[in-house]
């Protein structure tokens, strides 16, 4: 091999451990993922009220940080909720934190776990356009895709009985 052919395998090879000396030292990863929640409606009234449910699922291998952000049908961020409630399946509460005047709502999903949000207006008679949203999750060392996800939903007479109206899912069913 020629000092010229050389020279060159061994400048690629210095680049190549210099290159790698960097990442060798990573320890923490960052990883995250997006879905879109097509528009949807729902209100309350003296006849009863049309709700949404939506389904979250962690189907990574570690707890990951969920926000959910809604905005109306102008696309501002949608202020008309006065409560967003959150269960597990597992029976635990979700710590959430909601930020009303921005529309998000805040929580993190432990691995294997599903977490229902139900949206609430904020006064009868409200009805309320939910132009589209955003479920956005992020997490340290944590490869995506994490989470699966749908809406349902339901109208809800007077007596609580539940009629089920429809069901979407999130990504076109895949993970995100």
């Amino acid at each position: 091999m020629s000092t010229r052919k050389k020279s060159f395998v061994l400048s690629l090879l210095l680049f190549s451990v210099l290159w790698a000396i960097p990442a060798m030292g990573t320890t923490c990863l960052n990883y995250g993922g997006k879905a879109y929640i097509a528009p949807l409606h729902y209100y309350t009234s003296t006849n009863g009220a049309r709700r949404n449910n939506i389904y979250l699922s962690n189907v990574s291998s570690g707890t990951v940080s969920v926000t959910v952000k809604l905005y109306n049908d102008s696309g501002a961020p949608l202020t008309q909720i006065e409560t967003i409630d959150g269960t597990f399946y597992q029976g635990a509460a979700i710590n959430i934190s909601h930020n009303v005047a921005a529309g998000t709502v805040t929580f993190n999903l432990a691995t294997k776990t599903t977490a229902v949000l139900q949206l609430k207006p904020n006064a009868a008679g409200t009805y309320v356009n939910v132009g589209y949203g955003e479920v956005v999750w992020a997490a340290e060392n944590v490869e995506g895709p994490a989470l699966l996800g749908r809406v349902r939903t339901f109208f809800e007479d007077p007596n609580s009985n539940l009629d089920p109206m429809g069901t979407f899912v999130l990504n076109g069913g895949q993970p995100f």
